[in-house]
């Protein structure tokens, strides 16, 4: 069997001139390079994912692994604060994060360790990083960051390297920085609409009352919001997202030293105990006293009967840490289902 050079994402700096390739997935073609690995020895993985039965089995055991590490991290989290909020606390608020995340890497792990039994690899090549470049500040961020290539570039090599024998080089170069985006990107129409919002909110603020139930990101029209909000007895508001871009947190090396205490049943995991630490966003390790102070500057009710939402609960971390805070004291969640996707630990 030839030996192959692995290609783990479209990086084109990582890819040699001239020997027999394997492309980890069809994300490694660079629309630049298309016709000209048209015409090469190339080799493309097949995907994991595409057997359903296998998808269903790492579904399952994926969703128990989260437990785990939540419950770890709920520990770990409150010991670093100096807190004792209770697990819901930490799944509101972390729990969209560490599930995708753990999904991910998973993805990223089983790859790599299926090109490594398919096919005898002579080698591949990684570009020079600091590590630093790649923690997300926030789930915005965190967002942007795993639909790079250098983002996913860092994960392979950090796997290759450190769980791995494939031979590699270290190659010099730089990396693009990553900005936060959301997952619906804002538009000139949308921040006038904001803007709207803010200044109705600003005339009927003193009708406002601390146990108003809270709507943001409904999902619902505009008018059904209204007479649902008239229905209640309470005036209607707007609110909309609070993105923390102007909250900027500097990661600091020496607070990641920490490990989480689970006992490790595969090699994957303990990959995943070792790299969360590295990759936490760091709005909810260094930023989180400053975290919790932008919230106390937001004017939403400070007893609410009940918290609605149908998207928030996903990349609004202002929001996540509002929701985890009021049902601690009580207050319902609950979450509209929009579409396909829905956390349902929520």
């Amino acid at each position: 069997m030839n030996k192959r050079f692995l290609i783990t994402t479209a990086l084109e700096e990582t890819f040699p001139n001239d020997q027999p390739l394997l492309l980890l997935g069809e994300w490694c073609r660079p629309f630049s390079k298309k016709n000209q690995l048209d015409n090469l020895n190339v080799k493309l993985l097949p995907y994991h994912w595409d057997d359903r039965s296998k998808l269903h089995r790492d579904y399952l055991y994926l969703d128990k692994f989260y437990e785990k590490l939540l419950s770890e991290l709920t520990f770990t989290l409150n010991d670093i604060h100096g807190t004792q909020h209770d697990k819901r606390y930490w799944r509101i608020l972390i729990g969209p994060w560490l599930g995708y995340f753990v999904q991910i890497i998973f993805d990223r792990w089983s790859s790599l360790n299926n090109a490594i039994k398919e096919y005898e690899l002579s080698g591949t090549n990684i570009k020079s990083f600091e590590e630093d470049l790649f923690i997300p500040h926030n789930s915005r961020h965190f967002a942007g960051l795993i639909t790079s290539d250098e983002w996913n570039h860092f994960i392979y090599s950090y796997i290759i390297k450190n769980y791995t024998s494939i031979n590699y080089k270290i190659k010099p170069g730089t990396f693009k920085i990553i900005k936060e985006r959301s997952v619906h990107q804002s538009n000139f129409e949308s921040k006038i609409k904001e803007k709207i919002s803010d200044f109705i909110n600003l005339i009927f603020r003193f009708a406002q009352r601390e146990d108003d139930i809270f709507f943001i990101n409904t999902y619902l029209s505009k008018k059904k919001e209204i007479l649902l909000s008239l229905k209640l007895n309470q005036i209607p508001l707007f609110y909309h997202n609070n993105f923390l871009d102007d909250l900027k947190i500097k990661s600091d090396k020496g607070k990641r030293e920490w490990k989480l205490s689970g006992n490790n049943n595969s090699k994957f995991e303990v990959f995943a105990r070792s790299i969360i630490p590295k990759q936490i966003p760091s709005i909810y390790l260094e930023g989180y006293k400053l975290f919790n102070k932008k919230l106390s500057t937001l004017s939403w009710p400070s007893k609410p009967k009940t918290i609605f939402t149908s998207s928030s609960y996903h990349a609004d971390d202002l929001f996540k840490l509002y929701a985890a805070k009021k049902t601690q004291q009580g207050t319902p969640l609950i979450i509209g289902q929009h579409g396909g996707g829905i956390d349902r630990k929520s």
